[in-house]
Parts: structure tokens; C-alpha cells; sequence
């Protein structure tokens, strides 16, 4: 309230003063001499108006000249404001003025003082300018780019000088260059850039040499290369097959046949000559090559072809090193060429080759000997065989040089040939009964198969005759067919059993069918008398029949054996025929049956004419061959088809079959002629149909299909042979015609009765005139079209195609066969399909020429023709075969158990314990391991046992030796480990795998305790911290660490652990002991605390192990042994860094001249800031502190295109649109991304170590012309990037390994350019190139360092972009952190000529920090140091958008209340509340005050004497 009352007072004091102003201000501009009657004289006597170049204030005796720098042209000045200053490009040097003078060439008039006063002197033209004559203005004008001016008074462009030869001048108006040029670049005269390349101002450094600041340095390095632009003499390193001088510009190539595998290889004498078995092509070879196969390498080769093996031999492994390592042609093939790797091809059938041939008949070898290799008799040579094969057994060879097992004669028949190789057949055997000589094994034949027989000495086995049959293989002869069975085939195996019906005697071949009226009703019936007569009532009228065919007619009895169903009259035992007189006989009667007693037959059979009267019924009996039914006038003549041979009957007989039956005949019915047939009740015989015929003797034929078919190669017509059938027809069977044109099968046994089986010779064939079978088409011919009438009416067969005998249809070519239409005397003239030859297959048809035929594939042996299928013929085992070939062995050190072996590579390595020798030396092929011996190791392919290494034991079929056991030591070639003389004794120690006892390490001394001495750790104990033991020494304890050294724990001596500089080191110390903050150390050695002396008072030290104290500043003082400086001044904080006193967060100080400050070293007090209060609707901004409208705040700076809002709480903007870092990098990129950490390295240099996320990469790189970071950090943790740029700050979220090389190499000239083209482009597809969040948050911990990319602008460098650290921010947590790493980096960027791009800063302290861009400050990076016992998030990115979520995430909040200025409405309201309540009771008092006649005491007597008074008073 105190203040409140002050203000009002001061406020009223103003007041006053204005009025009393404001009354005179009418009357300035004039002077009063004296006695002047007026104000504002006009008359020389008493004063007048202000003269020119004066000025008169009240109460002005005489005019006031103007001041020097200034005039006033006109008369009247009222005041000093009235003055005018001098404008630019003139002065004035006197006072009271009209005018000022105009400023001389070399000098320049500008005022740079904020006063109204103009120049009074002219200042010479500063250094970096020139003044001309002609410079109205007064400015100087600057020396152009690529010049500068360390002299004053120039007067002229000319005047100012060339940037000298290794400097560039950036910007106008120099006084002196820019700085010296980048490495790397020459400058020579009047370089504005410090890289150039336009050749006039610089260029790149030449090759050969180095440069830098921009001048030569001298000669690149021997053993390195310098290109363009090469900044070190060490620019690249040589490489490998190379050799690189002094001076070298680029890299020597080896010569051919040398090569280097070093790099950094200085002379030509470094190219070694190329080893044996290598080869060294061409020039610069790093690595010699591998000697290639058929070819052998002395030192020195320059060409892998140039050695081949000679003719006669080859090499299919590599890395052969001389002509004794060309190996000999293989057997069985021949090797015509110079460096082969595999045989030229296999040894010409007929002949067999040797090892070592060089021709195909083997008339040749690499033993130069010559000869004939035929095939001799009895043997034969296959094509690509090493010695001749004898003949099978089963076979003979009198003739030489057979190429085919086929060519070998087979046994004669009847004979076995038992021996293989023979020469002639006359020593061959007889077969044995019961054996056949048809070969199938060659040697003794095969038993004869069941249903033949094989006589002693049968060259085939005869199949069994009809009625005979063999049931068991072996037989001699063949059985008979037994009684009630049948044979009816040729070669029976098993009889088939009589069918019922018939009946089979012995040796019966086809069975005889029961004679008709009798039946056969069992079956395996063996004669006759097993056919039964047909049963009574019934008829058998069939042959062979097993069932009757029915019931006898009615009028007719049949007491057995019948055949027909009307029998006639039967003489014998058993009677059948017509019912008697007197009896009547229904269907199926045995007997007559006679009339019942009293009754007779009705009298039909009798006929009474109608003119003839008669008393009997029966005077005219009924003739024969008529019926006369009851009642009858005259006898009724048979109808058609039937008769009647006895008299008196009254129905007329159906005519039999077989028989006819004219009208009215008499008697018996007669025999159907020939060529015709007569059903039942036939009157005219048929004749057969076309097609059909009978003999000329047959007759009788019942029915129509007793007609035969028209027999083979016939036609017929009307049941007669009409002759043979036309050239190009075919007739089966059933033929009407002469040429017939039904559709025919070939297949007769589908012809069916009645049907013309018969028609155009089919396709495939060929039928002369009458012929009674089609011919088929010889082989590899062909007819497509019916009608053939002759063999030459088939075509011969098109090549890549197979005619089949008698098929019409073209056929590709068979698999594993070729058709290439060529007739010869293989083909006896007609071409057809031949077998591909060896080594060769064919799996699909239509092969043309032998060339269709597909060569083998790598890992099989076609050593048979007309192949298909080559899967049956893989390459047998121990052997590799390339297909093409005959089988080659497997190399040394190799073996194949399985066939198919492709190539010398599928043979697998000799197994662990065994060995696989030489097969060339052994000639047996590798189809296992041989075991290993005991004492020998035998690893993965090996070629012979290897003594058993030192170290280990190997038992039998050791592969991999077994270590020796801890406790013991296994000297070479032991097969044991337990032997008494192999135990460890003390005082060594023997651990797994030792070959001899071993003394204790240095740092270790032995101990003598019980059981095996089997490690170090075991039988030897670590000399404690502050001892030491040399390995050999002679005593086996450990020794007491001297003082002034230290000896870590397992130390071996002390002498190389001297006490380091700032520490101390006792006797018997393991480490060096710091000397504490506020002391140093100054030597080495130290023995004791003593050797650490306080600090001096003024100085300091907070770092442990110092050799040296820091002086405090010039604001701040210490006592002896101080850990840090005491400002002077109140509310300030001690820097560390560069011992400056700061005021704390929210203090200010004003300096003698009374400026306000709070980044300024001083001694002065700093008090609290008082800020301004923000009104109702006003934000005050988390940055500036200053008060602002959020409606009228624009957030376009900070979140670019798309805008934002100011967040009301926070007091910073809410961007509408964020970079997430989701959109960069999902989680699966999070947890692959690169792990960076770094170290400085004595030269000063930042040391960067990048892990891949698989960790099994890992890459350093070191970076050069980095500020910072702090000499005295000692642990770095991890790294990230951030980036001041023209267009934002960000953070880069490194995804890769390639975008931080990127980052590292590239200029940020460059990376900007970049970001410029994309000027126009969506802001997040910009993003999206570059993983980067703009104004981040960085989430780090305690000693990460931030690597700061920034951007210098040389032209104009108080508009660079790098951080500034924000003190005052709201956000800001640590009020007393030492920031002076960013002062220093401000000052060097803004005031010096800085051309460093990166800034490196390890945050220690916990806390938030705020850094703004110095040209932009709307652009932030908020640094969140996380306290102890906390961590950034390891599923997150460390850089996250500035939203208002991520600030609350991590716990950002405003740090500080502030000290507000006095609420001036409130004190105002106050101040009237209190006027208003005194004159309130001012007037109150004035109107109740009471009238004075009033005061006067009234009152009555008092009872004392006294007067009573009212209770009024005056």
C-alpha cells in the first residue's frame, strides 16, 4: 500500500509541473535584453524574435547558439530541438549555425549517436571503406567482396586490396580477409568463398598434393594418393594392389604376374611375385586367383592359361602349381587337347584306351608309346572303356574288336555257355530236360515254363497240343488232358472242367456235345452215358443241351427221349408220337390218355358232304393232308405251312422246321433245299439272305441264321458264293457285294450275323482281291486312307515320326528314340526309329535327328542306348560322372556311398575319423572312410592320418582330437590323457587343450591346494588390489605395490604404473587416488595427500584429479581450497566455464550508465525483474514473457504454412499440424536404428562410433572442426543430431547408417540447397525424405551429448543460425547453469570469422533447457535432461514434436512466479475511493456542525448547589 501511496503522490507532482509548462510555452522563441514591456519583443532595443542558428528558451536573456553538428536556417527556435542536425555527408565544427559544411573525400559524416546532434567533426573513412568525393549521402561505401582495407582515408574502390593468395573475403567492407580457406582448396587472388573451384579465384588442391588454409602444404605421403581436392597428405590410403610414391596422384597398378594385398604399399618393390598355384592377371591384382583346372601355375603367372596340361592328361581340381600335378588321362578315355579339365571324350567303341591316351583308339598316350588297342576276340569294347570286357557268360566272340555286348553271339540253341569270354561254341554244354537255351541270363537257359515242354537239348520250349497240358514249369513232356476235363488251347497250364451238356473222354481238346433228345446235366462228364434221354412230356431237340426246350404238343406223347415237340411214331422201348384212337393227349403227355368208359372221342376227322345223307357220323373218314372239324361238310385241305399225314384228323400239323410244307399236300413234309432255310410251317422255302450262304450239300436249315456268313474274301448273294471280293476291299464276313462299303472292323470277332462285316480296305493296310485277311503296312510305312490294294500303296514313313505296323495314325517318334527318315542298311531300306546312343536319352517323343537326343545329365552313366529314362542310371558310387562320359574317381580326401554324383564337388568330404587316399595311387574308388589310426587325427577330408596335435589326444577314428582335460597336458601324438606321467603338478597349472604345464600368469601367484590343477583361477590366485607378481619370479607370493605407484589387481609389476598427474598413490595402491575438488597435483609419482595442495585463494577447482586451479573473475572471489567462486554480487551465479557471475533466473542489474541486464558479468547486486501485468484476454508468451492477445498472435513462424494458436496455458503456439515421429519411423525402425557414441581423442578430434542394430557392424569416423564439446568430460553417452538450419530447427531421427555418413560428409551448404529446391513442396513429403522433427523436444540422460549442425551466413553473420541458450524462459528449470559453452559459441560465430559448422555439448545436469535459433527466435529446442532414478522411454525416439501432450509427457511446466509491476488501475481506484470518502465527511461535518448561540450551558440548580448541565457542550 506504501507504493500505492507514493505513486499517487509523484503522479500529482507531474501534474503540476505540465501546467505550469503548458502556461509557458506561448512565450519561447524570443529573448528579452531588458526592460521589455512584453513576452515577445520585436524591436532590437528590449529583445526579439530568435535569431538564425539559435534557439531561445523561456525566459531568455540572449539567444542560445545551436551546437556544433547542428543549424537552424530559419529564425524563432524555441529550443535545443529546433537545432537541426547536420545531415549525412555534411558537418559542422562551430556553433550557432545556419548551415553546415559538406564533408571532404576520405572522410565521412554519419552520426552514430541516438541525440538530435549531427557531425561536428569529420571521421576519416574507417578501415574496410572507401569515401569518394562524390558521396552525398555521407556513408562509406564498403570494399566489394573478394577485397579489403586494413587503412583509413580511402578515397577509392582501387585503394582497396586483393584478398591475398591463400585467404577468401566473404562480404563487403573487410579490414581484413574473411579467414584462411578450407582445407583442401587453393586460394589465390581476390577468393570470395573459402572453397572455390572457378579456377579463377581457386580451384581444388591438385592431385599429388595436399592443401591447407588454402595453400600447398606439401607432397601427398608415400603410401597414400591425393586427388582433387585432398586436405591431408594421408588423403586415401593406398590400396590394395597398388603402390603409391611420394607425390602420387594416383594409385601404380602392379604389374601382371605380381600382386599386393596390403594397402598403403609405397614402392614397386612391395608387389610380391605371384605365388605357386596362383595366378596374377592383369595389373593391380589384390588377391592372386586359384590356379584354374587344366592348367599348373609356377611363381610368377601372369595368365591362368598360360601353363595347360599337355595331351594325355588333365587337372580338374585348381590351384595345380607344376606338370607332375597334371594327372594321366583316365582309363577308358582320352584326353586330345592341352589343358583339359575332364576327358576330350570316351575311347572309340572297338578299341579300349589306357590310362593316358591322347587319341580315341587309343594309338596314342602320354608315354608317347603307339599300338594297336583293338578289342581282341571273346571281349568287347563299349565306347569309352579302359580294358577290353570278356563276353557274358551265355555268349561267345570269335571275331575282334566288338564294340557291344549285343554283338557277341549267343549259345547255340540247346547249349550253355558258362564261362564268360568265349571264343568258340564248342565248348558249350547240352540244356538239361526240362530247361530252355533261349538266353535270358546267357549261362544255362530257363526252366521251361508251365504248359510246355522242353526236351533234353529243345533250343525252345514247345507249347502242349490241344488235349495235352503241363501244370508245372520243368516238364519234359506233356500230360493228357484227364477224362471229364478238356484242353482246348495250345501251351494248357490247367485243364478246364467238361461243361454240362457235354461229355470230355481223355485227351479230350475240345468236348463233344450230348446227341439231341438226350441232355447233360452234370458237369466233368467223361463219356456218353452221362447224357441222359430228354425227360418225359418234354423234347430236347438241341445238341449239347443241359436243359429241355419245353412240352411236347398237344395230341402228342412223348415218354422220353424226344427231340421233337410233334414227335412221329417210335419203335422200341420208349414210344413217342401222336395220340392213338380212342385217348387224348394234352401238351407235355407221357401216356394217351384213353376216353372215359361211356364216352367216345368227338367224331371229328370225319366230313358228311352236304349231298350226302347218312345215319353214322363218321362215313367219310377226313384224308390225309386235311383236317376235318366238327360238323365238317367236306374235308379242309392243310392251310399253308402245315399238313396232316394221317387220315381222320381234325387239325392240320405245323410243318417242322427244316422242312416244307406245299398246299394240299400229301404225306410227309419236305427236306428244305440248299441256299435256303424253312422255319416252322414254312410252304416255300427261303431263300438265305445276301450276305449269307450254305453249301451246296447242306439242307434243312430251320431258321435264317443257320445261313453261314459269306465266307473271308467272298461276296454273296441268294445264298451262293458270287466269287471274290474287289482289290481294296476287305470282306470278313456276311459280304453282298463286290465292293462293299460298310464301315469294317479289323477285329472279326464283332462281326454279327446278318450284318455285311465288310467294306474298304482300312487305313493302315492293304488287301489284294480276295483276300481273306487285311495286310498291315510294314513297319515305318504308313496309309492314311482306306482303299490300299497293294504293299506299295503304304507310303514310307516322315523323318521325326514313327509308322506302327498297320496303324494309320503318324506317331511321333518313340521316346528314347530318333527318326531321321534316312534309309540304309540299318534300316533294310525302310527308315524307322533308332536308339539314341550311349550317353544320351530321349523322354519325350519326336526326335529327328541323333542331335534330339539329350545328352545325359551331370551325375549319370547312360551306358545303354535308346534311352528314356536316365534315373536308373545314375553314376555308381566312389565316382563323379559329368553325363557325357564314362565314370571319373572321386578326388583325393573325397568319397561318394551314393550313386549320381554330378560333379567332383558332390563327392563328400572324407568324414571326421576317417581318410580317403589318393584313388589314383590306390586304384580303388572312395565309397567310405578308411578308420584312423589311435595317435592320429583324421579331420574333414583328409588324404592320410595326421599325428594327433599337441594339445589334444585322439583315440581310433578320431576326427576331431579330443581336448586334453583340465588337469593334465597331452604332448603331440598322444592317444591318452591319463597316463601318471601326463598329471599337473604344482606349481603349474594345466588347463583344457594344454600340450606342456604352464606357470601361473603374470599378476597370479600358485596355490597349493588338493585335486587337479585344472585353470588358472583354480590353482592360481590373482594378486590383490596394490600387489604385484611377475609370471617367472622367483617368489610365489605376490609383493607389495611401492608408493607412488598403484597396482590394479593382477598386476605383474609396478614400474610402468607411475601415479599420474593429479592423483596420489600410497604404498600398496590399486588406483590412483583423485586429488578432491578444490586441490591440484602437479607431478607425478605422488606418494601422499600432502602432494595435493589447496587451491590458491581467487582460483578454484570442481573437477577431481586437476593439475591446476581455475582463477575466479573479475566478479567473483574464493578462499584457499575452494571447489568454486563466491560472486560479489547478490542473486548471482558462479560460471564455471569462463568464471563470469550471471544473475539468476528472473534477476536483473542496471550498470553504471543505468542499462539493464542479465547475461552480463558484473560486480553489481541483481534484483528481482518486475514484468508487466498482463491485462484481461492477454497471454503472457513462455519466451519473452510479454503480454499478448491469442486472436491477434501469429503462430506462421513457428508452425509454417498450415498455422497455429497460442496455447493459453502453456503460453507457446499449438500447431494445427505436427511431424510425428510415427510417420518416420514406426516401431519395427525404432528398434532397428543405429546406436551412436563417441570419445575425444588426445589431438582434440571427436571420435564417433555408429552399431548397427544387429550389432555385428559397427563403424567409426572421425570428425574434424568440431566446437566443442568440454575437454574435461571424461564418459560420453549416446549421441543425437540437431540442426539450425535457414529453414527451421530439427532433429534428426538417424535411420540409417548412410543418412549419418550423409550428415557427416556433406556441406550443409549442400543439405540446404537441397531443402531449397523443395521450397514449394508439401512440407511433409519434405519430411518424409528427411527423418527429421521439426522444433523438437529432445528427451536425453545425464552425459548425452548433442552434435548441433549449423549455418553460418558470411555475408551477413549476426543473422547465422545456431543455438541460444533462453535463461529467462518460463520452461527453464536450472536458474544456475553454467551455459557458457553457448556464450563462447555466440561470441565466435557473431565477432570472429568462426567457419566451423558443428557444435558439440554433454549435458550433465538434470533439468529443462530452452534454446532458441539466433536469427529466428520463434524456432526452439526444449532439452529434457532426466533426473536420477528416471529415463527416457526406450520404445521412443529421443526427439519429440512440441505438442502439448509431449510437453506434459515430460514434464515440462512454467518454472518460475515473476515479480509483477504495481496493478496501477487498482491503486488508481483506491486512491478515488479515498478522495470520495474524505470529502464525504468533509461535507458531513460541515453540515452537522452546530450553531454557536447553541453552545451554551442551559440547565436547573443543582440539589448540591451546583447547576445541572444538559449533556451538550461547546
Amino acid at each position: 500500500m506504501r507504493l500505492e501511496c507514493l505513486a499517487l503522490l509523484v503522479l500529482t507532482v507531474l501534474l503540476e509541473v505540465l501546467l505550469l509548462y503548458l502556461v509557458l510555452r506561448a512565450h519561447l522563441g524570443f529573448y528579452c535584453s531588458g526592460g521589455s514591456p512584453t513576452a515577445a519583443p520585436v524591436s532590437a532595443v528590449f529583445g526579439n524574435v530568435c535569431p538564425p542558428g539559435h534557439y531561445c528558451e523561456i525566459g531568455s536573456a540572449v539567444p542560445t547558439p545551436c551546437a556544433v553538428g547542428s543549424q537552424r536556417s530559419d529564425t524563432g527556435g524555441k529550443g535545443a530541438e529546433d537545432c537541426m542536425p547536420c545531415p549525412g555527408g555534411q558537418f559542422q565544427d562551430q556553433r550557432g549555425q545556419r548551415d553546415c559544411k559538406p564533408c571532404p573525400p576520405g572522410f565521412h559524416c554519419i552520426s552514430f549517436t541516438q541525440d538530435l546532434t549531427g557531425v561536428s567533426t569529420p571521421l576519416i573513412c574507417p578501415k574496410g571503406f572507401f569515401c569518394p568525393n562524390e558521396t552525398q549521402p555521407g556513408n562509406p561505401v564498403p570494399c566489394p567482396k573478394g577485397t579489403y582495407s586494413d587503412s583509413v582515408g580511402l578515397l577509392s574502390a582501387e585503394q582497396c586490396l586483393v584478398c591475398p593468395v591463400g585467404y577468401f573475403c566473404a562480404s563487403d567492407g573487410l579490414s581484413k580477409p574473411s579467414g584462411p580457406c578450407a582445407s583442401g582448396f587453393l586460394c589465390f587472388i581476390q577468393a570470395t568463398v573459402p572453397n572455390p573451384i572457378d579456377n579463377s579465384t581457386g580451384t581444388l588442391c591438385p592431385p599429388g598434393a595436399h592443401c591447407l588454409l588454402g595453400l600447398r602444404a606439401g607432397e601427398c605421403s608415400a603410401g597414400y594418393y591425393c586427388d582433387w581436392g585432398s586436405s591431408s597428405p594421408e588423403q586415401s590410403l593406398c590400396p590394395a594392389g597398388f603402390y603409391c610414391p611420394t607425390g602420387t596422384p594416383k594409385p601404380l597398378a602392379c604389374t601382371s604376374g605380381t600382386f599386393s594385398s596390403i594397402m598403403g604399399n609405397s614402392q614397386r618393390e612391395n608387389c610380391e611375385p605371384c605365388p605357386v598355384g596362383f595366378y596374377c592377371q592383369g595389373e593391380g591384382v589384390a588377391e592372386p586367383l586359384l590356379c584354374p583346372p587344366g592348367h599348373f601355375c609356377p611363381s610368377g603367372t601372369s595368365q591362368g592359361t598360360q601353363f595347360p596340361c599337355p595331351p594325355g592328361t588333365l587337372q580338374p581340381l585348381s590351384g595345380a602349381v607344376s606338370t607332375e600335378q597334371c594327372v594321366p588321362c583316365p582309363s577308358g578315355k582320352f584326353c586330345a587337347h592341352h589343358g583339359l579339365t575332364e576327358p576330350t571324350g570316351s575311347c572309340q567303341d572297338g578299341y579300349h584306351c589306357p590310362s593316358g591316351s591322347s587319341s580315341p583308339n587309343g594309338t596314342g598316350n602320354e608315354n608317347k608309346s603307339t599300338g594297336n588297342n583293338m578289342c581282341p576276340a571273346g571281349h568287347y569294347c563299349p565306347t569309352g572303356i579302359g580294358s577290353p570286357l570278356p563276353c557274358p557268360a551265355g555268349t561267345f566272340s570269335s571275331s575282334p574288336g566288338l564294340s557291344g555286348a549285343e554283338q557277341c553271339e549267343q549259345c547255340p540253341p540247346g547249349l550253355f555257355c558258362e564261362e564268360p569270354a568265349m571264343v568258340h561254341p564248342s565248348e558249350a554244354a547240352l540244356c538239361d530236360a526240362g530247361r530252355s537255351a533261349r538266353p535270358v541270363d546267357g549261362l544255362q537257359g530257363y526252366i521251361c515254363p508251365s504248359g510246355h515242354s522242353c526236351p533234353i537239348g529243345a533250343p525252345l520250349e514247345v507249347p502242349c497240343e490241344p488235349g495235352t497240358y503241363s501244370n508245372a514249369p520243368g516238364a519234359s513232356h506233356c500230360l493228357l488232358c484227364p477224362a471229364g476235363t478238356m484242353c482246348p488251347f495250345p501251351g494248357t497250364q490247367e485243364p478246364l472242367p467238361c461243361p454240362m451238356g457235354h461229355y470230355c473222354p481223355s485227351g479230350t481238346a475240345m468236348a463233344v456235345p450230348c446227341p439231341v433228345g438226350t441232355l447233360g446235366q452234370i458237369t466233368r462228364a467223361q463219356s456218353d452215358a452221362a447224357c441222359v434221354s430228354c425227360p418225359t412230356g418234354l423234347y430236347c431237340g438241341l445238341p449239347g443241351s443241359s436243359q429241355p426246350q419245353g412240352q411236347c404238343q398237344q395230341g402228342y406223347f412223348c415218354q422220353g427221349g424226344s427231340a421233337y415237340p410233334a414227335p412221329l411214331k417210335m419203335s422200341g422201348y420208349l414210344r413217342n408220337g401222336p395220340c392213338p384212337h380212342g385217348h387224348f393227349c394234352p401238351s407235355g403227355t407221357l401216356m394217351p390218355l384213353p376216353c372215359p368208359v361211356g364216352t367216345i372221342r368227338n367224331l371229328t376227322g370225319f366230313y358228311c358232304p352236304l349231298d350226302f345223307s347218312s345215319t353214322t357220323p363218321h362215313a367219310f373218314l377226313c384224308p390225309k393232308g386235311h383236317y376235318c372239324p366238327l360238323g365238317s361238310p367236306l374235308a379242309l385241305p392243310c392251310p399253308t405251312g402245315q399238313y396232316q399225314p394221317n387220315p381222320g384228323s381234325d387239325t392240320c400239323i405245323p410243318c417242322r422246321p427244316g422242312y416244307y410244307c406245299e398246299e394240299a399236300i400229301i404225306g410227309d413234309p419236305r427236306p428244305c433245299p440248299p441256299h435256303s432255310y424253312c422255319p416252322a410251317a414254312t410252304m416255300v422255302p427261303q431263300p438265305c439272305p445276301n450276305g449269307t450262304y450254305t453249301p451246296s450239300e447242306a439242307g434243312g436249315l430251320q431258321e435264317e441264321r443257320e445261313c453261314l456268313p459269306c465266307p473271308p474274301g467272298k461276296f454273296c448273294r441268294a445264298g451262293k458264293v458270287k466269287g471274290q471280293c474287289a482289290a481294296g476291299y476287305i470282306c470278313f464276313s456276311g459280304s453282298s457285294e463286290f465292293t462293299p462299303q460298310c464301315n469294317v472292323q479289323l477285329n472279326r470277332d464283332h462281326c454279327e450275323w446278318g450284318v455285311q462285316c465288310a467294306g474298304p480296305c482300312p487305313a493302315g493296310f492293304y488287301c489284294p482281291e480276295g483276300t481273306e485277311e487285311t495286310l498291315t503296312c510294314p513297319a515305318n510305312t504308313i496309309r492314311q486312307t482306306p482303299g490300299g490294294s497293294d504293299v506299295h500303296d503304304c507310303l514310307v514313313c516322315p523323318p521325326a515320326h514313327w509308322c506302327k505296323e498297320g496303324d494309320p495314325v503318324l506317331h511321333m517318334c518313340p521316346p528314347g528314340y530318333f527318326c531321321d527318315g534316312i534309309a540304309d542298311y540299318e534300316s533294310e531300306g525302310r527308315p524307322g526309329p533308332r536308339e539314341c546312343p550311349l550317353f544320351t536319352h530321349r523322354p519325350t517323343p519326336g526326335a529327328g535327328s541323333k542331335g534330339d537326343c539329350l545328352i545325359c545329365p551331370p551325375g549319370t552313366f547312360c551306358n545303354s542306348t535308346g534311352l528314356i529314362d536316365f534315373s536308373s542310371f545314375l553314376c555308381p558310387p566312389g565316382h563323379w560322372c559329368s553325363g557325357t562320359g564314362f565314370p571319373v574317381l572321386c578326388p583325393a580326401g573325397t568319397f561318394r556311398a551314393q550313386p549320381g554324383a554330378a560333379s567332383a564337388s558332390q563327392c563328400e568330404l572324407c568324414p571326421p575319423g576317417t581318410y580317403c587316399p589318393d584313388p589314383r595311387t590306390t586304384s580303388q574308388a572312395n565309397t567310405a572312410g578308411i578308420p584312423c589310426r589311435a595317435s592320429y587325427e583324421c579331420p574333414t577330408g583328409s588324404v592320410m592320418e595326421i599325428p594327433c596335435r599337441a594339445g589334444s589326444y585322439c583315440g581310433a577314428q578320431t576326427g576331431v582330437p579330443t581336448p586334453c582335460p583340465a588337469g593334465y597336458f597331452c604332448p603331440e601324438r598322444s592317444h591318452t590323457y591319463s597316463s601318471p606321467q601326463q598329471v599337473c603338478s604344482f606349481p603349474y597349472y594345466c588347463p583344457a587343450n594344454s600340450s606342456v604345464m604352464l606357470y601361473c600368469a603374470d599378476g597370479w601367484m600358485p596355490s597349493n591346494t588338493g585335486g587337479l590343477r585344472t585353470s588358472q583361477e583354480s590353482s592360481c590366485v590373482m594378486c590383490v588390489a596394490g600387489t604385484y607378481r611377475p609370471s617367472l619370479s622367483s617368489h610365489l607370493n605376490c609383493l607389495l605395490c611401492p608408493p607412488g605407484y598403484h597396482c590394479p589387481p593382477g598386476s605383474h609389476h609396478f614400474s610402468g604404473q607411475h601415479c599420474p598427474v593429479g592423483y596420489v598413490c600410497p604404498q600398496g595402491t590399486s588406483e590412483p587416488i583423485p586429488c578432491p575438488p578444490g586441490s591440484y597435483g602437479n607431478r607425478s609419482g605422488a606418494e601422499s595427500q600432502e602432494d595435493c595442495h589447496k587451491c590458491p585463494q581467487r582460483t578454484f577447482n570442481h573437477l577431481h584429479a586437476q593439475r591446476a586451479c581455475f582463477p575466479c573473475g573479475s566478479s567473483s572471489t574464493s578462499a584457499a581450497g575452494a571447489s568454486s567462486c563466491t560472486c560479489i554480487g547478490k542473486n548471482r551465479a558462479f560460471q564455471h566455464s569462463d568464471g563470469s557471475c550471471l544473475c539468476k533466473t528472473g534477476f536483473v542489474f542496471y550498470n553504471e550508465l543505468d542499462f539493464k541486464s542479465s547475461t552480463a558479468d558484473s560486480e553489481f547486486d541483481c534484483q528481482p525483474e518486475a514484468k508487466k501485468r498482463c491485462w484481461a484476454g492477454q497471454v503472457r508468451l513462455a519466451s519473452t514473457l510479454e503480454c499478448v492477445v491469442p486472436s491477434t498472435y501469429s503462430c506462421n513462424v513457428t508452425c509454417g504454412p498450415h498455422g497455429g494458436s497460442l496455447d493459453v496455458g502453456m503460453g507457446i503456439c499449438n500447431c494445427e499440424r505436427y511431424v510425428s515421429v510415427e510417420e518416420l519411423c514406426n516401431s519395427s525402425c525404432l528398434s532397428t536404428l543405429p546406436v551412436m557414441s563417441a570419445r575425444l581423442l588426445n589431438d582434440g578430434q571427436l571420435l564417433l562410433r555408429i552399431k548397427g542394430s544387429d550389432e555385428s557392424r559397427t563403424w567409426s569416423r572421425k570428425m574434424v572442426n568440431v566446437l566443442g564439446p568440454d575437454v574435461h568430460v571424461k564418459n560420453i553417452g549416446k549421441i543425437h543430431f540437431v540442426q539450425f538450419a535457414p529453414d527451421g530447427v530439427f532433429g534428426w531421427i538417424l535411420k540409417d547408417i548412410l543418412l549419418i555418413d550423409s550428415l557427416l560428409t556433406e556441406r550443409v551448404e549442400i543439405l540446404e540447397k537441397d531443402l531449397r529446391r523443395k521450397r514449394d513442396a508439401d512440407q511433409n513429403e519434405i519430411f518424409r525424405h528427411n527423418p527429421r522433427i521439426p522444433n523438437p523436444i529432445a528427451c536425453l540422460s545425464p552425459k548425452d551429448m548433442l552434435i548441433f549442425q549449423l549455418t553460418i551466413n558470411h555475408t551477413g553473420r549476426q543473422l547465422s543460425h545456431f543455438p541460444v541458450y533462453q535463461k529467462d524462459h518460463l520452461f527453464s528449470s536450472n536458474p544456475g547453469w553454467d551455459f557458457g559453452a553457448f556464450r563462447r559459441l555466440q561470441h565466435l560465430i557473431k565477432h570472429t570469422q568462426l567457419n566451423s559448422t558443428r557444435f558439440a555439448h554433454v549435458f550433465m545436469e538434470p533439468g529443462k533447457y530452452v534454446f532458441v535459433d539466433n536469427a529466428v527466435s520463434d524456432w526452439s529446442l526444449i532439452v529434457v535432461v532426466s533426473e536420477r532414478g528416471s529415463e527416457c522411454s526406450p520404445s521412443k525416439a529421443a526427439f519429440q514434436p512440441a505438442t502439448p501432450a509431449q510437453l506434459v509427457r515430460h514434464g515440462i511446466i512454467k518454472q518460475q512466479s515473476l515479480n509483477l509491476l504495481p496493478d496501477w488501475g487498482i491503486i488508481t481506484g483506491c486512491l478515488s475511493l479515498l478522495v470520495l470518502l474524505i470529502v464525504v465527511l468533509t461535507t458531513s461535518a460541515l453540515v452537522l456542525r452546530p450553531n454557536r448561540a447553541n453552545l451554551i450551558a442551559q440547565g436547573r440548580r443543582n440539589p448540591n448547589g451546583g447547576v445541572w448541565v444538559n449533556q451538550r457542550f461547546l
